[in-house]
């Protein structure tokens, strides 16, 4: 949050990339870590949670 909190989104992008990637490693290290530990199949999760979001949330036609 940090990166974008004083600036537009492009501008923290752009300035801060590196910090960027860091901080997203960091989330999915952990995440990918908990969802070993928990035996999920995180192919299975992400594609039963997109389903459930287009249900909840279905695209203009």
């Amino acid at each position: 949050m940090e990166n974008f909190q004083w600036v537009s989104a492009e501008e923290g992008a752009e300035q801060n990339i590196e910090n960027i990637k860091d901080e997203l490693a960091d989330v999915f290290i952990y995440g990918l870590m908990m969802a070993d530990g928990l035996d999920i199949d995180m192919e299975e999760a992400i594609r039963a949670k997109i389903k459930k979001n287009g249900l909840k949330y279905p695209a203009d036609k």
